[in-house]
């Protein structure tokens, strides 16, 4: 067996350090000119117990097969729900990570929520994301 590349994690961190990310994310993308996405899921209520939702539960084992080692993930406990920041991605991107994800889940993706947003179209939006995360 091979030891695992910690290089191909996910890198989980905090709202209050998304937003700092997100904020970098943007500085980036208006001096070259590259858009990111951040997919964002709310699971319904009931589907996850607390422990499920955090950052040491249920979404690390998944997001380690989902997302690349360069994403970035944040669990808002607070707020219930996830959110991935995809740097250097499009809109196409974002959705083959959703895709990723219902497969992972199968049928039980149904009541989930999912936005997909992608900087500079949702700037506004994105803003407002990540003023609630902190």
């Amino acid at each position: 067996m091979e030891p695992q590349d910690e290089a191909r994690e996910p890198v989980i961190i905090s709202g209050e350090e998304f937003t700092s990310r997100v904020a970098e994310e943007m500085k980036r993308s208006d001096r070259y000119e590259h858009p990111f996405t951040i997919v964002v899921f709310r699971p319904p209520a009931g589907a996850l117990s607390e422990d499920e939702l955090t950052t040491e539960g249920w979404f690390r084992s998944l997001a380690a097969g989902l997302v690349r080692g360069c994403d970035v993930v944040s669990v808002f406990e607070a707020q219930g729900i996830v959110a991935v920041l995809l740097p250097e991605t499009g809109v196409a991107g974002g959705n083959a990570l959703l895709d990723r994800l219902r497969g992972a889940l199968g049928d039980s993706t149904h009541d989930w929520n999912y936005k997909l947003l992608e900087y500079p179209h949702n700037r506004d939006t994105i803003s407002e994301l990540t003023k609630r995360a902190a």
